[in-house]
């Protein structure tokens, strides 16, 4: 798939008429070209790594190639139009977030079920809990807002109410 789109990306900018100093300006100001380079540039920035052709270090970039199919709209005008809007409710969630991070962090930080030790071997130097500040708790959090419920299983009554 990479091919087909550096094609069609080469073709798109080979075909744009004007100078080549336009079509390079064109290839950084344009925002969907700009998306195309972004999702094309890390396979070749993979190949060009000598020794290394482990793709799946850049593979997440690529999805940036979903931004294609905003349509052509006037973001800026319904940015101006709505921004109080857009951060009043961002504000919202985020403080949702926090909320709820706060009380997995309460709930679960004295939790032995939550103990994470890296070599399975219960070395009280090398393990901790899970939940052992308020940000490390935001990353559960997180996986539940987006519907996943992890370690379900391991949690206080408590964890599962948050959760």
């Amino acid at each position: 798939t990479v091919c087909i789109f550096t094609i069609e990306y080469v073709l798109r900018f080979s075909t744009r008429g004007g100078t080549c100093l336009s079509r390079i300006r064109w290839m950084f100001t344009n925002f969907f070209s700009i998306v195309d380079l972004i999702s094309i540039l890390p396979f070749y920035v993979d190949l060009a790594i000598p020794g290394r052709q482990s793709y799946l270090a850049t593979q997440w970039v690529r999805v940036a190639r979903l931004l294609r199919l905003l349509p052509a709209l006037p973001y800026d005008l319904i940015w101006k139009k709505s921004s109080k809007l857009l951060m009043a409710s961002g504000f919202a969630g985020f403080t949702v977030w926090v909320i709820c991070a706060a009380l997995y962090y309460w709930f679960e930080t004295n939790n032995p079920e939550m103990t994470y030790c890296p070599d399975d071997e219960f070395k009280d130097d090398a393990c901790w809990n899970r939940f052992h500040s308020i940000p490390a708790a935001m990353y559960y959090s997180l996986l539940n807002f987006f519907g996943e419920f992890p370690l379900a299983d391991q949690h206080s009554l408590g964890g599962r109410f948050v959760g």
